[in-house]
């Protein structure tokens, strides 16, 4: 399963970037970080893999020379196979929403891939992320609007009915 979330491209030309990718030991999809080195853009060399209790939704990450920080929110993916086959369907309708869930952070470090995991304590959604960067061996900032409202759907942004009225934005 691909499923590339934006790539991240570090000094040496190694680009980082993480996806989808199918564990059979326990038939999900886990979130894998990958790099792509040299002239061969075709091999990944996982550098981590991080257990999905459901398909998580991504599309960004943010990245420092050291680390790659994913915020994995309280949406995921639920695939309806059946559905996908036999009726008419959008890549919206797979797109579920825990409105009680809480954000996920996982912190890996791309020299040796160890993942550490944080839990925000709250529903937030970051699609895209401006700055990433280390101000000690204890402190990572990380830059991104984030949605808040859980009962909100931040994609309506981007529906036609809002082009000539912003009022419920």
């Amino acid at each position: 399963m691909t499923g590339v979330s934006h790539s991240k491209r570090m000094a040496n030309g190694t680009v980082i970037s993480i996806c989808n990718h199918f564990n059979i030991q326990t038939m999900k999809l886990d979130l894998m970080v990958f790099k792509l080195e040299g002239e061969n853009t075709f091999k990944r060399k996982m550098i981590a893999t991080i257990p999905q209790d459901k398909t998580s939704m991504q599309h960004s990450f943010a990245m420092t020379n050291e680390y790659a920080i994913i915020f994995d929110p309280p949406w995921y993916i639920d695939f309806d196979l059946i559905g996908m086959f036999f009726r008419n369907f959008q890549l919206m309708d797979l797109i579920k929403n825990d409105i009680h869930g809480t954000t996920k952070i996982h912190v890996v470090r791309l020299s040796d891939g160890q993942v550490t995991t944080l839990d925000s304590k709250k529903w937030s959604l970051i699609l895209h992320f401006s700055n990433a960067y280390k101000i000690d061996e204890d402190t990572l900032v990380v830059e991104g609007p984030a949605y808040e409202k859980s009962d909100d759907n931040p994609f309506k942004i981007f529906s036609t009915d809002h082009l000539t009225c912003a009022e419920d934005l």
